[in-house]
């Protein structure tokens, strides 16, 4: 969450989070040191994907420019309920191994 108290329509109310009111933001990282290499702002649109899940499709997104790499892809617990779809997925795709 990045927080912010003025007016918006992408403004998200978390009550369990630290910081409360402000944007979701969901980020892909270098690890080793920190720099974000890209990243999304939740805006609420409704997709036409097929995709069950939003952690799925927001996972998809992010490792989308970095397939058949040799990257390791770590989630939080938002993504922690893997879809079928997804776990194909980074096996095909990303060389997770079962």
């Amino acid at each position: 969450m990045v927080p912010y108290h003025s007016h918006s329509s992408l403004k998200q109310y978390m009550p369990q989070k630290p910081i409360k009111i402000g944007f979701k933001v969901w980020v892909r990282a270098d690890s080793t040191n920190g720099y974000i290499s890209q990243f999304q702002v939740y805006t609420r649109k409704e997709t036409s994907s097929t995709e069950k899940g939003l952690g799925s499709l927001v996972v998809k997104d992010l490792t989308a420019t970095i397939q058949h790499s040799n990257h390791h892809v770590y989630c939080d617990n938002f993504s922690q309920v893997f879809s079928y779809s997804l776990t194909f997925y980074l096996l095909e795709y990303m060389h997770v191994a079962p």
